[in-house]
């Protein structure tokens, strides 16, 4: 049987970016939605979905996470 790659989503470079600062820097779910003003079913739900993210949520959780906002952009924004 032939090996399928798995598709890469549009915002797999994103969620991967702040899922690793988010255990590089310790921080459970509930750390993180409090960090950020959100509630963690927003969280979580953005996470299966993050096209839904604002701009303000993502300027958020790049504070939070310490991300430089320049690197969540080109994740963001992956061709």
């Amino acid at each position: 049987m032939p090996r399928i790659k798995p598709k890469r989503g549009k915002y797999d470079d994103l969620v991967s970016l702040m899922a690793g600062a988010k255990f590089l820097h310790g921080l459970t779910d509930d750390d993180l939605a409090a960090k950020t003003g959100m509630s963690t079913s927003t969280l979580c739900r953005r996470r299966r979905a993050p096209q839904d993210y604002t701009v303000e949520e993502l300027s958020k959780l790049a504070r939070a996470l310490k991300i430089p906002v320049e690197d969540m952009r080109a994740a963001a924004i992956r061709p």
